[in-house]
């Protein structure tokens, strides 16, 4: 390896080696890979009570649809007091819905 030139700054990248760092795979703290070509969706889960009145909302990040209702499914046991059911939104799509049982009147 040749030595920099005069007046380079110190710590600076040769072009080579910004190319090889913009290939390589990225890497967390703990240098495992990255998983990159699989992106989370964001979700949002509303949750409604018997009278289907919202009473809650919780963004889910999932990478599948059955993968966000299973968490929101979660969500909702793990936090009974936010409602009885719930519906489940990706964009402008319902994806699921939940609902509590109906009231009889």
């Amino acid at each position: 390896m040749r030595p920099p030139p005069r007046g380079a700054r110190r710590g600076a990248m040769s072009a080579r080696a910004r190319r090889r760092m913009a290939r390589a795979p990225a890497r967390n703290n703990n240098q495992s890979t990255i998983n990159v070509e699989t992106p989370m969706t964001r979700y949002r889960c509303y949750f409604v009570n018997k009278e289907e009145t919202v009473t809650g909302l919780e963004d889910v990040h999932a990478q599948s649809d059955r993968e966000a209702k299973e968490k929101a499914q979660a969500l909702l046991q793990d936090k009974p007091e936010t409602g009885e059911g719930f519906e489940l939104w990706r964009a402008d799509k319902i994806v699921t819905r939940e609902a509590p049982p109906k009231p009889r009147r």
